[in-house]
């Protein structure tokens, strides 16, 4: 996406996520009240119908994409975009349970932005013991600050992704060069990862599949 004039985006069809989260611990971005990101954070988020027309779970064309090359201009680095040719292939394999990365891979393909505020205004409440994925609460999103969004909204003047911004995200998130045994102690902490484990092997696998598949389920098109 190129730099272009920015007003009222929350109309315009360029932007596709509106995201409450700011992952920049305060530090405030560009000349307006919010900042334009390529990653769709998922905590106190919102999107409209004509956004959401296209996700798809399963993500069936990403073997072309990938073949394409076409996902490696979608992020401002290539750690981004090999991070997410990882996830996006597991995904597509059937062996990570998850669904945000999918909301992700819909906005990047089709050159979507989202907005990112320059106060937080969204604290994860969900770092314990008990948690699926945020078991971690040394992690650097864990209890973070709140703030306050002032009003009138300032609107940034260019519409294009904080590249900057984005790459602090990643780095934090999952590009960090902490150490192998900090980073076995997450892949342990995360119960997909045993999820993904017994899909691996093609006895468990399907076994796995139906004891996590209510006997009533339905499934139904986003």
């Amino acid at each position: 996406t190129g730099v272009q004039t920015c007003a009222l985006p929350i109309y315009d069809p360029r932007v596709g996520h509106i995201g409450g989260t700011d992952h920049n611990r305060g530090t405030p971005r560009g000349d307006g009240s919010y900042y334009f990101s390529r990653y769709t954070s998922i905590w106190g988020w919102a999107t409209w119908r004509r956004a959401w027309q296209g996700y798809d779970a399963n993500l069936a064309d990403w073997p072309a994409v990938k073949d394409a090359g076409r996902h490696l201009a979608l992020f401002g680095s290539d750690a981004e975009a090999r991070h997410f040719e990882g996830v996006w292939d597991d995904i597509h394999a059937g062996v990570l349970d998850t669904w945000d990365a999918q909301w992700l891979y819909c906005n990047r393909l089709r050159g979507t932005l989202a907005i990112a505020p320059n106060w937080n205004l969204i604290t994860n409440l969900g770092f314990h013991d008990a948690a699926t994925h945020t078991r971690d609460t040394t992690h650097p999103f864990a209890a973070l600050p709140l703030g306050d969004m002032a009003f009138p909204l300032r609107h940034p003047r260019h519409m294009a992704p904080d590249d900057a911004a984005d790459l602090v995200r990643a780095q934090a998130e999952f590009l960090s060069r902490r150490s192998a045994m900090y980073r076995l102690g997450r892949r342990l902490c995360n119960r997909h990862f045993y999820g993904k484990l017994l899909r691996a092997f093609p006895v468990l696998g399907p076994m796995w599949a139906r004891l996590r598949r209510p006997a009533n389920a339905v499934r139904e098109s986003p």
